[in-house]
C-alpha cells in the first residue's frame, strides 16, 4: 500500500493533553513553559502528526523551526505519549538534548489547543522540513524588497544608483538614521564609546525613564515623597517633652507642628533650598545639620543657651554666602553621582519629620525606590588626588582609615549625626556619601 493511500485509510486522532499535564510534565522549572509558549504563539510549530498508536500509546512526530537558523532544517521532536504522564517518552533533535526542552513544550501546548492530529507521512514529513524547496518556497526565507509582489519597477528607470557618490551618501544616511534609533544596540555602543567600570546600580532601573520631563526627572515629587514618608521604619521612640508655658504650648502648636499634607508642601515649596521660606522653616526647628552642635553643647559647663538660640533664630545667621562653594560644586558631584550610578536620584527640600515636627533635615537627595539617602560635601577649594583629600586636615576630622583599609565617617562628627536623622526622616535604610 502506497503512503497516500495509507493517509486516506488512516483516521484522525485527538488526543487529551491538558495544561495541567503539562505544568506536572515540567514540575517546578518556568523558563521552559515561558520559552515554549512563545515558540508556539510564533507559529514556528510548522507539522505535528501522529505516526503510530496502539491500545497504550500514541506516537507524535513534530517539526519546530530553528529559531537561531529558520533556513535549515528544523528541530524534529518525537513524543510518546500515554495517560500516564510518568512514562511518556520526549526527545528533541535540538542542542539542548533535555526531554524538557522549549521544542517539546511547544508540541505539547500545539496538541492542547488542537487535540485532533492527522496521520504523518514519510512525505508530508520531508515537505514539511524543505526536501521539496525548488517547487515550495521557504515561508521564513528572507527576500530583497524588488522580489515583493507589491513592489513593480517601472519600465525605463534604473535598478541601481550610478552615481557612486551618491550611493554612498544614502547608504550612510541610511544607516545613521538606524543607528539613531538603536542606542541600546552592539554596533552603537561601539561607536559611540561605551562606560567602562561602572559602579554597581540600585534596582528599579526600569523606572528611570517613566517620568517625563525636566523638572519631575530633577525634585521629588508629591507622589514619591509621600510614598517615602508613609513607610515607617523606624522603631526610635523619642519622648515627649513637657512645655514650661502655656506660650510655648501655643506657639509649638500655631508654627512648628504641622500634619502630613504641610509636610510635603514645606518640602516642595523649599526644595531650592536658598529661599526666604527655607529659612524661615529651619528656625522653627532643630535640623539635622544643626542636632550635633546642639546635642554636644549639653556638656557645656556655662552654657548661654539664649546666645546659643540667637543664631537659629536669626536669618541672616544662615551664612549661605560661605556655603556658595559648596554649592557650585555640589551640583557638579550630583550630577555626575545621577548619570554614573544612581538615575533615580532626586532632590527635595526641607523635610519635617510627619510625627515630631521639631526636627527636620535638607538631605542633597534621595531615591525612593530604593530608599537611598544622598549627601554630598565638598571640603577642598581646589582639584586634587583621592589620596591627597583623604589626608587633608579639613577631611581628617570625619573620615577615619579601619583595620581593613576601607575608609569610614567617624560617628563622632556632625555629618555623621546629619546623615542618621535625613535617614530617620525619610526612612532611608542606606546613604552614599560623597566628598
Amino acid at each position: 500500500m502506497q503512503q497516500s493511500d495509507l493517509k486516506k485509510c488512516a483516521p484522525d486522532v485527538e488526543l487529551e493533553v491538558t495544561i495541567v499535564d503539562i505544568l506536572d510534565y515540567v514540575g517546578e522549572s518556568v523558563r521552559p513553559i515561558k520559552e515554549g509558549y512563545a515558540v508556539y504563539a510564533a507559529n514556528h510549530v510548522i507539522c505535528i502528526g501522529y505516526r503510530q498508536q496502539d491500545a497504550v500509546n500514541t506516537e507524535v512526530t513534530g517539526y519546530v523551526t530553528q529559531t537561531s537558523h529558520p533556513g535549515l532544517a528544523p528541530h524534529e521532536v518525537f513524543l510518546k505519549l500515554q495517560q500516564d504522564i510518568s512514562k511518556w517518552t520526549l526527545k528533541c533533535s535540538c542542542k539542548a538534548g533535555t526531554a524538557k526542552c522549549k521544542h517539546i513544550v511547544a508540541c505539547l501546548l500545539h496538541i492542547e489547543k488542537h487535540p485532533k492530529l492527522e496521520y504523518l507521512s514519510c512525505t508530508d514529513v520531508k515537505q514539511a522540513w524543505g526536501m521539496t524547496k525548488s517547487r515550495k518556497p521557504v515561508p521564513w526565507r528572507a527576500k530583497r524588497i524588488k522580489d515583493l509582489c507589491c513592489v513593480t519597477q517601472p519600465y525605463g528607470l534604473p535598478c541601481s544608483v550610478s552615481n557612486s557618490q551618491t550611493e554612498e551618501e544614502i547608504l550612510s544616511t541610511s544607516f545613521n538614521r538606524i543607528l539613531s534609533v538603536s542606542k541600546q544596540s552592539a554596533i552603537f555602543k561601539h561607536i559611540e564609546g561605551r562606560f567602562l567600570n561602572e559602579l554597581k546600580t540600585y534596582p528599579n532601573r526600569a523606572l528611570q525613564n517613566s517620568v517625563e520631563g525636566d523638572e519631575l526627572n530633577i525634585y521629588i515629587t508629591e507622589e514619591e515623597l509621600t510614598r517615602c514618608l508613609n513607610l515607617n521604619l523606624s522603631k526610635i521612640y523619642v519622648q515627649d517633652c513637657n512645655m514650661s508655658s502655656f506660650e510655648q504650648s501655643e506657639y509649638y502648636k500655631n508654627y512648628v507642628n504641622v500634619d502630613i499634607t504641610k509636610v510635603i508642601r514645606i518640602a516642595l515649596e523649599t526644595r531650592d533650598q536658598s529661599t526666604n521660606d527655607w529659612k524661615i522653616h529651619r528656625t522653627k526647628r532643630i535640623t539635622a545639620s544643626s542636632a550635633y552642635k546642639l546635642f554636644t553643647y549639653l556638656k557645656n559647663k556655662n552654657p548661654d543657651w539664649g546666645k546659643k538660640i540667637e543664631q537659629y533664630w536669626d536669618i541672616k545667621g544662615i551664612n549661605v554666602k560661605a556655603t556658595k562653594y559648596g554649592k557650585d560644586t555640589e551640583q557638579l558631584a550630583y550630577d555626575c553621582y545621577k548619570k554614573n550610578r544612581n538615575p533615580l536620584v532626586k532632590k527635595c527640600g526641607l523635610v519635617v519629620h510627619p510625627n515630631e515636627c521639631w526636627i527636620a533635615g535638607s538631605p542633597d537627595g534621595v531615591d525612593v525606590y530604593s530608599q537611598v539617602l544622598l549627601e554630598i560635601k565638598c571640603p577642598g577649594n581646589e582639584e586634587m588626588s583621592l589620596a591627597d583629600l583623604l589626608d587633608s586636615a579639613a577631611v581628617r576630622r570625619y573620615i577615619k582609615n579601619s583595620t581593613t583599609s576601607d575608609i569610614k565617617l567617624s560617628e563622632q562628627h556632625m555629618y555623621y549625626c546629619q546623615i542618621q536623622i535625613n535617614m530617620w526622616i525619610l526612612n532611608c535604610i542606606t546613604c552614599d556619601f560623597i566628598i
